[in-house]
């Protein structure tokens, strides 16, 4: 048996607490990103209503985005976002760029605007609530 110092086990017990609150271990996406601007369903449909150069990212994987997706939505999953991708698609670094994923427990969403801001992008915006949100408001979508 495994000797343990008294109190240790008391020890473990909070960094495991305090591991499993962080959003990246527990599948909450955090509230916000440094340098993306975080918006609702309307705020995103207001910006794309007065913003013809917004381009919409769907950062979920194919299969998701076949099921359904918000119109004018390009496919770009998390795992294949990089500089050289969102180059190949979006060579202007101010151009407005959305991400949304399937919500508030979706992570890719989060890391495709990490992502774009390390390589340099300034229009960020992240529609945290997602497909989900998009679902639940009983907005229209597409199917392929």
């Amino acid at each position: 048996m495994l000797a343990m110092p008294a109190g240790s086990w008391r020890g473990y017990a909070l960094i495991w607490a305090l591991l499993l609150s962080m959003p990246a271990l527990s599948g909450q996406a955090p509230e916000t990103i440094v340098g993306a601007t975080v918006v609702s369903a309307e705020e995103l449909i207001d910006l794309v209503t007065k913003r013809a150069d917004v381009v919409l990212i769907d950062a979920r994987l194919a299969g998701d985005y076949l099921r359904g997706h918000i119109d004018g939505a390009i496919n770009l999953p998390n795992t294949e976002t990089n500089c050289h991708t969102l180059v190949g698609i979006i060579p202007q670094r101010s151009t407005p760029l959305v991400f949304y994923c399937n919500g508030e427990t979706c992570l890719r969403s989060a890391k495709s605007v990490r992502i774009a801001r390390s390589c340099g992008y300034v229009g960020v915006y992240w529609f945290r609530g997602g497909f989900a949100e998009w679902l639940t408001k009983g907005y229209p979508y597409l199917k392929k």
